[in-house]
């Protein structure tokens, strides 16, 4: 897994995240053929917001249970699970 602009450049406002094998994240590597996750994350809505994606969306993929058979909804559940734990780490700190 690549990732830019999370940690050694966390004053800008895109991060981007390269993972070769989403199957590995998942530990489903027997699941249909490999894919690949390519992410940008612009911080309009703050930096940390794009860094805390790039960090955990692709492992809420891959932990749906939606992926790799159906990936728009596994997406969409991606996307509502990391927005409500981000916001709720957001209100603790």
């Amino acid at each position: 897994m690549e990732v830019n602009g999370a940690r050694k450049q966390l004053f800008t406002q895109t991060s981007r995240v390269v993972v070769p094998n989403v199957g590995y994240v998942s530990g489903r590597l027997g699941d249909d053929s490999p894919a690949s996750y390519y992410a940008v994350f612009d911080g309009h809505a703050g930096t940390y917001a794009a860094v805390y994606s790039v960090c955990h969306l692709h492992q809420f993929l891959a932990e749906s249970p939606f992926y790799p058979t159906d990936p728009v909804q596994a997406f969409k559940e991606a996307f509502l699970k990391t927005n409500f734990h981000f916001l709720e780490k957001s209100n603790i700190e």
